[in-house]
């Protein structure tokens, strides 16, 4: 009686010459800030599945995509017609943080807060002058340069700077204007890669300060409000 064999392995290169078939090579491989389980190299036919592989982060990154724009960390390829050959991308996790804007009904300025409490605070009791608008960025808490908050006790609206120069001389010679409140949160002093722009603009009617980090706000306060707001230019960046 003829023995049965039982094939307990994936096939090979070797199997393919014997059986008479064409197998295919699939080549998993792992970026920097992250590794592979599973079996990087896998040779299937087509009509063999492979086996899962799984893009795993390292600490402090996140799995981003693969080479050939799979966005599925865990992929199981089937029913192949060619080698495959990709490589799982990742990237630093950012740790950002809401910065969210209410809109003063008494001065029709906004006031930016980051501080969680804070902003619950102004909701609960607050609400008869100030109205949540939402979320206006995020900042990822790498950015290392404070943000200066100061509140103007003559017009009751919020001036916010990342320059210290303007800083210290609002400190030292409208200090009876401007109450300096210390520094809100981070942000970036320059324009580097990837970063987001926040605006100010000066309104020339009321002597108060207008803040955005949205492209399309910034167009519309230009296209239609230029007879009252001035475009002062960047006031700070947010690095990605």
């Amino acid at each position: 009686m003829a023995r049965l064999q039982v094939r307990s392995r994936w096939p090979t290169i070797e199997d393919a010459g014997e059986a008479g078939c064409s197998c295919l090579t699939l080549s998993y491989a792992a970026g920097s800030g992250g590794s592979i389980d599973g079996s990087a190299t896998q040779v299937v036919t087509s009509d063999t599945p492979g086996t899962t592989v799984t893009a795993v982060p390292a600490d402090g990154y996140h799995f981003v995509s693969w080479s050939d724009d799979e966005t599925a960390a865990a992929r199981t390829d089937t029913h192949v017609k060619a080698g495959l050959e990709v490589t799982a991308t990742f990237a630093p996790s950012q740790d950002l943080m809401p910065v969210w804007r209410f809109y003063n009904f008494r001065t029709s300025t906004h006031f930016h807060t980051a501080d969680p409490a804070e902003m619950a605070r102004v909701q609960a009791t607050l609400s008869s002058i100030y109205r949540l608008e939402g979320v206006a960025y995020n900042v990822n808490t790498a950015n290392s340069s404070p943000l200066y908050r100061f509140y103007n006790v003559v017009t009751g609206a919020h001036f916010y700077t990342a320059d210290t120069t303007e800083r210290d001389r609002l400190i030292n010679t409208m200090g009876a204007t401007y109450r300096y409140d210390g520094p809100a949160y981070n942000v970036c002093l320059t324009n580097v890669a990837g970063s987001t722009t926040v605006w100010r603009f000066f309104n020339m009617r009321t002597g108060t300060h207008f803040y955005t980090a949205d492209p399309a706000e910034k167009a519309n306060v230009l296209n239609n409000l230029g007879a009252i707001y001035h475009l002062d230019g960047p006031a700070f960046y947010l690095a990605p």
